[in-house]
């Protein structure tokens, strides 16, 4: 197919965005009651046409051409100027390159306008997407007004619209090395607040921001304050929704009293200066890796109710951590407590300001053996609770590893040990946190910013029970840093922000957390509720199982028109109930391994299907529709096993109404078609033959050091260029998410009427 015009034929604004009222997809919107939500811009996707086979040169891609052979591509085919690289990396499982830019207008980057392309270790493309606003020579940034107001006047604008009665002249400013800002004295902010200036799209113009980093006891806003009148206009949140939406009675409110450590302060080198200072106060370290044991839950175990604890020796992978679990890096060896260059684990019942002074288990010969008596309130047993959570966040990581959640696509680790990537960024775990009770929540800023988990204790029960000793919880909870991470690129926490994205990010936490609790007994006849131990109901948090059996589990895509599935959990319990076929359909044909740090060199099914849903996370575009995920797991998969497995996936989703013919268009139409190739049971998918190389040449790559941009090259066709536009339509961005799908019906009609 021929390059269609990226920006479709919408007419233009003064500020050239089109504003085309069709029907679109339901995850450019709002998803949190009535605040200003996210906005994401129409993407443009691309992917091969599977008539032009790629080439394969005699050479492979070097690294150092990688970045500007992307560039290059990126403007050629989408036309695309003015971008600057945030992120970039090679995997080494299957040899893809990842490429990640956004757009900027004279310095100023556009948070919201995006662009990623991935490339084989040949250069040839095998996924791309570009959100990039329409700027003209009138839009550039000396035509758009200076800041009118400053930055502790957008932090007033900020604390209006929430209710905050803070004033401009209650805070004070300071100006950073780097040009932004630190705000201080918001009583509502649990540290230091970061300005600086960008530009950002809403449905009708290009606005220059303030952009504010606000870490709150409950959120951890991107806000996007005018700089004209100090209005909101735009906001992500960098902290999940919480594990699940309890019926009454419902969880409490955070407490009033501030920690900095709730989120992560803005001055991560704080933290990790703390932390060292912290370990030079210890005593008992180890020059060399000690031998360790934990008594927790291991991987294939549910809870504690179901499973006792075990003691676990030695469980660490020196190739995901060559430092082991209790050492940072800082030259004070292994410590004897539950601090690591991955995981900062302590409790935090009090919610103390800072819990790096909090307690934690001290184990003298690195045997953390505590026991669980269920008998009594967790508060009896918080080493244990501890130590499950540092030997569950750490075994995490280190599958995850494996799984190409490395330094250099963004994971959390106090040191990267030069393997790329930014680090001072482990994962702070609290304990029994005092910040609220029956649930959990995961923030996750830009890579270079510790993680934060926090786990509640849940009271619906007596004795009340501990959410780090349901392993659905803290592995939901982790994972939640996978998908922020690795969608969009490491530099972009904003991906997942939208009401199909968050709640696809929903489902995806789901599906690692039911993925690693299952044994070799199951079948996919068994099913699978999440989160059982800690509601004390056998259907868990989702109010049905994940299941293959129709009549147990009958959720399809049509299920979304139902407005009760305007929220993130609905959402993500749709797309996980897909997911959950196809993992199955994986393991029938493929085996299953109980050792789940095999990863996919096993060839096992499970495994296997674990590597698709990672890579699909890197592939996929920022803020995806179930479309876009859907398509980006079928290129993880031909990537890696060339085609192989496509039809177990196509026939997967086709079961649930996402097949061949589905669409992103709202009400949305079940499709239970697969491809040609995959029908009559047959998957005919070969992998692809050698042919010619499109889009760009390993020739004409420029420097690594080269790429502050794309280059604004003339646009050249592509061979096997198939760009699908997906349309937008313009809604008020405060929109309450019970009403998007009703806005999302009517749009649609009147765009059927027009």
């Amino acid at each position: 197919m021929g390059r269609k015009c990226f920006l479709g034929s919408g007419a233009y604004l003064a500020l050239g965005l089109a504003t085309t009222a069709l029907a679109h997809p339901v995850d450019h919107f709002v998803r949190r009651g009535n605040e200003v939500g996210y906005y994401q811009p129409p993407a443009s996707a691309w992917k091969p046409d599977g008539n032009a086979p790629p080439k394969f040169d005699a050479k492979p891609l070097a690294p150092s051409d990688f970045a500007g052979a992307a560039s290059n591509w990126l403007s050629n085919t989408f036309n695309l100027t003015g971008g600057a690289m945030q992120s970039g990396y090679q995997d080494s499982h299957n040899g893809l390159y990842h490429y990640y830019a956004a757009q900027q207008v004279d310095g100023l980057t556009i948070v919201n306008s995006n662009a990623d392309v991935h490339m084989d270790s040949f250069g040839n493309p095998v996924m791309a997407s570009q959100a990039w606003a329409p700027v003209t020579k009138l839009q550039r940034r000396d035509q758009i007004p200076g800041p009118e107001i400053s930055a502790a006047q957008a932090v007033e604008g900020y604390a209006k619209a929430f209710g905050f009665p803070t004033t401009a002249s209650q805070l004070t400013e300071k100006k950073n090395e780097d040009g932004s800002f630190s705000i201080t004295g918001a009583a509502f902010a649990d540290s230091a607040i970061k300005a600086d200036l960008k530009l950002y799209q809403t449905q009708t113009s290009l606005e220059k921001v303030w952009s504010l980093s606000v870490q709150r006891p409950d959120a951890w806003h991107v806000a996007y304050v005018s700089v004209k009148d100090g209005a909101l206009i735009g906001k992500a949140n960098w902290q999940t929704a919480n594990f699940w939406d309890p019926p009454a009675p419902a969880a409490k409110a955070p407490t009033a009293r501030r920690s900095i450590f709730d989120n992560e302060p803005v001055d991560h080198t704080t933290f990790m200066d703390d932390l060292v200072k912290l370990r030079r106060r210890q005593t008992g370290g180890n020059a060399t890796i000690p031998d360790t044991k934990y008594r927790a839950l291991p991987f294939g175990s549910k809870n504690v109710q179901d499973t006792p604890p075990v003691l676990i020796a030695n469980p660490f992978n020196p190739a995901s951590s060559p430092l082991g679990w209790h050492d940072v890096g800082d030259g004070a060896g292994s410590l004897p407590t539950t601090v690591g260059n991955n995981v900062v684990a302590q409790e935090n019942r009090k919610n103390a300001k800072n819990p790096l002074n909090n307690k934690r288990p001290i184990a003298l010969d690195f045997n953390f053996d505590f026991p669980v008596d269920l008998s009594k309130e967790p508060t009896t047993y918080t080493d244990a609770s501890v130590t499950n959570m540092f030997f569950l966040s750490n075994f995490f990581h280190d599958t995850m590893y494996k799984y190409g959640f490395t330094e250099a696509a963004g994971n959390f680790q106090a040191t990267n040990l030069g393997k790329g990537g930014k680090e001072r960024d482990p994962v702070v775990a609290n304990a029994q946190d005092g910040s609220g009770v029956n649930n959990a929540n995961f923030a996750t800023p830009p890579d270079g910013q510790v993680g934060v988990m926090r786990m509640f204790i849940f009271d619906t029960s007596r004795p009340s029970r501990d959410g780090t000793l349901d392993n659905d919880v803290p592995i939901h909870e982790l994972t939640h840093g996978v998908s922020m991470r690795l969608t969009g690129g490491p530099a972009n926490s904003n991906c997942l922000d939208t009401l199909m994205a968050g709640g696809m990010g929903e489902g995806w936490s789901d599906f690692l957390g039911v993925s690693f609790g299952m044994t070799a007994k199951d079948n996919r006849n068994t099913d699978k509720p999440v989160g059982q131990y800690v509601t004390g109901s056998p259907k868990g948090v989702r109010g049905i199982p994940y299941s293959t059996n129709q009549k147990t589990n009958s959720l399809t895509y049509e299920t979304l028109n139902d407005p009760k599935f305007a929220a993130v959990h609905q959402v993500g319990t749709v797309w996980n109930t897909m997911l959950f076929e196809a993992y199955w359909n994986m393991v029938d044909a493929k085996g299953f391994t109980e050792n789940f740090q095999d990863g996919p060199q096993s060839g096992k099914g499970n495994a296997l299907m674990i590597q698709y849903v990672v890579d699909g996370l890197k592939l996929q575009p920022c803020n995806p529709d179930m479309i876009q995920a859907r398509d980006a797991i079928i290129a993880a998969e031909k990537a890696l096993t060339k085609g192989d497995n496509m039809c177990l996936l196509m026939t997967a989703f086709a079961k649930r109404g996402l097949g061949a013919t589905a669409t992103n268009q709202f009400p949305f139409k079940n499709s239970f078609d697969v491809p040609p190739e995959c029908q009559n049971g047959a998957n005919k998918a070969p992998g692809a033959p050698p042919g010619p190389l499109t889009g760009i040449t390993a020739a004409a790559a420029a420097p690594p050091a080269a790429p502050s941009g794309l280059a604004p090259t003339p646009a050249a066709p592509a061979s096997s260029v198939d760009v699908e536009v997906i349309p937008d339509a313009v809604v008020d961005p405060t929109t309450n998410p019970d009403d998007v799908l009703a806005n999302e019906a009517n749009a649609a009609n009147d765009a059927s009427n027009a």
